[in-house]
């Protein structure tokens, strides 16, 4: 079994990664019953994707789905772009 190797993040590299985010992303939290997100995990394991993607790509279908029945022709350049 290999240990991976966990580095070390500057305080400095850290504040720019939190900024990246602020200034990049929308911020949602989710709740699901308790023990969900093991299935969750289980869930995107067995497709090799994150928790995190699992869940955009959930979204993202579902809206799309809902513009698509609804005749809304509206795009979203984030969800074209499923960089996950």
């Amino acid at each position: 079994m290999t240990e991976e190797k966990k580095t070390k993040v500057s305080k400095a590299q850290q504040h720019a990664v939190n900024k990246y985010v602020a200034n990049n992303y929308d911020r949602i939290n989710v709740t699901f019953p308790k023990g969900y997100r093991d299935t969750l995990k289980e869930c995107a394991d067995s497709v090799g994707i994150s928790v995190n993607a699992l869940i955009q790509q959930a979204v993202y279908d579902r809206v799309s789905s809902i513009q698509k029945d609804a005749g809304v022709l509206k795009t979203n350049e984030a969800a074209e772009n499923k960089d996950m």
